[in-house]
């Protein structure tokens, strides 16, 4: 059952506002990407700081909405990305991708690394791709940052070396390290259409 509606009447400058009052259903909400608990529970303000980053991971319908689910992870994006010579071309669609060999469809990934480090979002990268071993459009990428300030190419050399001399492959598939590329990002990220943007729902 709705609450009744009451009004709030303002004096304001001589002249009488009739404004609807708030919901009493209406619940107050702490933004958790700012507001962390602290060893005695006390709620406390902390500043979020989002980091982007984005890769290869085959068809990139499932892994975005995988990769959505993880604690930390704010927002996925599907689109493509890896064309050297994207500057001098028309901006790529599904059909030209598919048809080529120019372009990896990607994940891009919004985060927060307050909640999620690089190095965990690399080890959900490894689980959730589906990749196509020799395919461009379906690769396995890590795609780092040009400019790369947060030094996420050295942290991925580093992830890659570890895991293909502790495991060397995925149990699920026998999927191995060895298959991921890291490479710069020379070119824009271009957003795939939106039937393809949270298509599961």
């Amino acid at each position: 059952v709705m609450p009744r509606r009451r009004n709030i009447f303002l004096l304001f400058s001589g002249a009488i506002l009739n404004l609807p009052a708030v919901p009493a259903f209406a619940p107050l909400r702490h933004d958790a990407s700012c507001c962390r608990r602290d060893r005695r529970g006390v709620l406390t303000s902390q500043i979020s700081a989002i980091r982007e980053a984005t890769f290869g991971m085959g068809c990139f319908w499932e892994p975005a909405e995988s990769l959505l689910k993880q604690p930390g992870v704010i927002a996925t994006t599907v689109g493509y990305i890896g064309n050297a010579n994207a500057a001098s071309k028309p901006p790529p669609s599904y059909d030209t991708v598919c048809f080529g060999n120019d372009y990896a469809e990607a994940v891009r990934v919004a985060y927060d690394d307050n909640v999620i480090s690089y190095d965990k979002l690399l080890d959900y990268f490894f689980e959730f791709q589906k990749p196509v071993v020799g395919s461009r459009q379906y690769g396995s990428v890590i795609f780092v940052p040009k400019s790369d300030k947060e030094g996420q190419g050295r942290i991925a050399k580093k992830w890659k070396e570890y895991n293909m001399q502790k495991d060397g492959a995925r149990t699920k598939g026998n999927l191995p390290y060895s298959i991921v590329d890291i490479e710069p990002m020379e070119t824009s990220f271009f957003k795939a259409e939106e039937y393809h943007q949270r298509y599961w729902e």
